[in-house]
């Protein structure tokens, strides 16, 4: 959008000497108010995050974001419609995290042998991505105990899997997709799911967790890839 500035001159009429006033408009682009409105955005969100991390998300409104962050109630709703919208954006940012791991991890693997070790890579690193921010953790729960958002996890499971049978049907082509494409979306449903229960266990059980769930799709992954050889 621009800002419309409207400029009063005096100019002399071509018939007369008389100085006339005309008013000039200049378009200027709205830079400094689309940065403020980012910054204002951030803003919203890390309190968000903050709040949601502390109480929970149920436990936190839409007026108690917008004071901790300093603006009017009504104000907060000209960038999030709802609490559920701010959600979805703040766990946005870990699934777009989540799929460039994925792709790099799929263009590491040169054989299925492969997708063990980077499977443990994997949920290794989520799983110290999570203890290092506890705060996601609340943010992460609140999404798949939210009705109205449990497609942006079923969607995020898809994409992954996709990206990873796509590598698999690259490596080993006899293979059945229509088999492939189910284990990937369980397997990385799981992983999140493994990774939930690690960061509430005992240091011995989680490291259990952490150990027995890339043998585990390994197995079943080796299994089809025998009966369809």
């Amino acid at each position: 959008m621009n800002i419309v500035h409207i400029i009063d001159l005096h100019v002399s009429c071509v018939n007369t000497q008389e100085k006339q006033p005309i008013l000039i408009m200049i378009c200027k682009r709205r830079a400094p108010t689309q940065i403020r409105s980012k910054e204002l955005v951030t803003s919203l969100l890390l309190t968000a995050k903050s709040l949601i991390g502390e109480k929970g998300y149920d436990a936190v409104s839409m007026r108690e974001i917008a004071k901790a962050a300093n603006i009017s109630a009504s104000a907060i709703y000209q960038y999030f419609k709802d609490k559920d919208a701010l959600l979805a954006e703040l766990v946005s940012h870990y699934y777009s995290m989540t799929l460039q791991m994925t792709e790099s991890m799929a263009a590491r693997a040169h054989t299925l042998e492969d997708l063990e070790s980077l499977l443990e890579e994997a949920i290794r690193f989520i799983y110290h991505y999570f203890r290092q921010d506890r705060d996601l953790v609340a943010i992460w729960s609140a999404v798949l105990a939210t009705p109205s958002l449990t497609t942006l996890e079923i969607q995020d499971c898809r994409k992954n899997a996709d990206v990873i049978v796509h590598r698999i049907m690259q490596l080993r082509p006899e293979l059945q997709p229509d088999q492939l494409r189910p284990l990937m979306i369980l397997m990385v449903h799981m992983l999140t799911v493994t990774v939930r229960l690690a960061l509430f266990a005992d240091p011995v059980t989680a490291e259990s967790l952490l150990a027995e769930f890339p043998s585990l799709f390994a197995a079943r992954l080796h299994h089809l890839s025998t009966i369809s050889s």
